[in-house]
């Protein structure tokens, strides 16, 4: 959600310069008048509207659609599915060397 604040020497013109940047979704949360020097009125209003969904993939579609095509392609290079073959055994660790506490250890049972 965005929160904006507009000021103005009316509430019609504050609510037009909300609706122009934040759309007909935009509502009214609250609304201040203020007197500033030389008796000017300002009315500030603070707005809140739906963040805006971010744009489609330029060259257009949806998630669904990009996994049909990264399926289609596995296809083609003859890659199975993950989710069928068994996970390939772990890489052998190398051996670490004794810890310095298992050293001490060590040397007192010896």
């Amino acid at each position: 959600m965005i929160l904006k604040r507009y000021r103005a020497a009316t509430l019609a013109r504050a609510l037009e310069q909300a609706r122009l940047e934040l759309g007909p979704e935009a509502l009214v949360l609250a609304t201040e008048t203020h007197r500033r020097a030389l008796g000017l009125r300002v009315v500030e209003i603070t707005v809140a509207a739906p963040r805006p969904r971010p744009p489609e993939r330029e060259r257009g579609g949806s998630p669904e659609s990009w996994l049909a095509e990264i399926r289609a392609a596995r296809a083609r290079l003859g890659l199975e599915p993950r989710a069928g073959r068994p996970l390939p055994p772990p890489a052998p660790q190398a051996a670490s060397p004794p810890s310095r506490w298992k050293r001490v250890v060590d040397a007192l049972e010896a």
